[in-house]
């Protein structure tokens, strides 16, 4: 009676294994990422080109923990030149002037003001909590940057723009250091990687699409646009 009782236990627990190892095995599948690139096609040859060596750098390893899906909203976004992410306007800002949030440089951040410097461009006022921080009358070039200094991080800053033609309200979001840290430690797993220019530009586009900094994103994929053709 008493090996009827140890033998029972034994195939008690060779079941209880495994049924554990088929556990770890459905999880390690489900947990798998899809590693496939499915990319639309440009009609260009360059485009093509570029889309070809795109789908060759395998995204999982590339950049540990950028998602694919970041990489392929990126390139739709190209494609279509559509803007996804981000706040809506009712009257659409400039394109080189900041929205959502914004990477500062050493030398401060850029309002790129020449796609309506020509409607005279005649006040730039920026504000925190309804208090003015910057105010530009009249500019002289169609370029203005915030120094670096005046800008605080994690703060919203609100802006108007106000041409002959036209006025524009939005604002702006200077990340905090753990978010910046974060997004570091990415570009430098790109750094580390064998590509070609335009794909290295959408990696770092799609790293900055998934952490929500949609206005660098954009210029990337503005930039990106002519090599790809329609």
């Amino acid at each position: 009676m008493h090996h009827n009782f140890c033998r029972s236990r034994m195939v008690a627990v060779m079941v209880f294994a495994a049924l554990g190892c088929g556990l770890v095995q459905a999880q390690s599948t489900a947990g798998k990422q899809d590693c496939t690139l499915r990319l639309k096609s440009p009609a260009s040859a360059s485009g093509q080109q570029v889309a070809q060596d795109f789908s060759k750098a395998n995204p999982c390893t590339t950049v540990p923990g950028l998602s694919v899906k970041s990489l392929s909203s990126v390139w739709s976004a190209l494609l279509t030149s559509s803007s996804t992410g981000g706040k809506r306007f009712d009257t659409v800002p400039p394109a080189g002037a900041p929205t959502g949030k914004v990477l500062v440089g050493a030398q401060g951040l850029a309002f790129d003001l020449q796609s309506v410097f020509a409607d005279g461009v005649t006040q730039l006022q920026i504000s925190v909590a309804s208090v003015p921080v910057f105010n530009v009358v009249n500019p002289t070039a169609p370029v203005l940057i915030l120094p670096a200094a005046r800008l605080k991080p994690e703060t919203v800053y609100d802006w108007v723009l106000t041409t002959r033609k036209a006025s524009y309200k939005a604002s702006f979001e200077t990340p905090g250091a753990e978010e910046l840290a974060d997004l570091q430690h990415k570009l430098d797993a790109l750094a580390a990687a064998a590509l070609s220019p335009p794909v290295r530009l959408l990696y770092t586009a799609a790293i900055y699409d998934e952490a929500e900094f949609y206005f660098a994103r954009d210029q990337i994929l503005a930039q990106l646009r002519p090599q790809v053709g329609p």
